[in-house]
């Protein structure tokens, strides 16, 4: 069984998963640690300040991931007492506005672009492309799909 650190290590070096993937594994590990009684204290506070600044300079391109972190950051360093409820009160609110955004995006897409019979270029393994895809089920086998390797150890390789 693994320790919630080596989890934490996994999840931090993880260079092949797009974005949103992480983050979900990053919050729900978080979750689990805090349901168990975990990550209330003042020097829980400073570990969770120092792996979110570590995930976000392991992953400087993320986007999404920079986004949540600069919030967090901001909820923890602004609640003196109760930091740790405002934290993971504010976890449930962002999970919340973002869910559906991928679903949104691929509507929005879908409304904008003839996908069939066109080739869409890569730069990451993309949950929103995933999510335009179930949109598009019937007729996916007739887009052109072209991505390159989002993992660190292949950064500017294609497929």
């Amino acid at each position: 069984m693994t320790t919630f650190n080596e989890e934490l290590d996994k999840i931090r070096d993880d260079h092949f998963s797009g974005s949103a993937e992480i983050l979900q594994q990053y919050i729900d590990l978080f979750r689990h640690q805090y349901k168990k009684g975990d990550l209330r204290s003042t020097i829980d506070k400073s570990f969770i300040l120092k792996n979110l600044e570590q995930l976000k300079a392991n992953h400087p391109t993320y986007f999404l991931i920079q986004h949540f972190i600069n919030a967090a950051v901001r909820v923890i360093r602004e609640g003196k007492s109760g930091w740790d409820i405002n934290l993971f009160n504010f976890i449930k609110e962002y999970e919340l506005t973002w869910k559906d955004v991928n679903r949104m995006i691929a509507a929005r897409t879908e409304s904008c672009f003839q996908l069939i019979h066109k080739t869409i270029l890569l730069h990451s393994n993309s949950s929103a492309l995933k999510g335009l895809l179930k949109l598009n089920r019937p007729d996916a086998a007739k887009i052109r799909i072209i991505q390159k390797l989002s993992y660190y150890s292949n950064f500017r390789v294609l497929q």
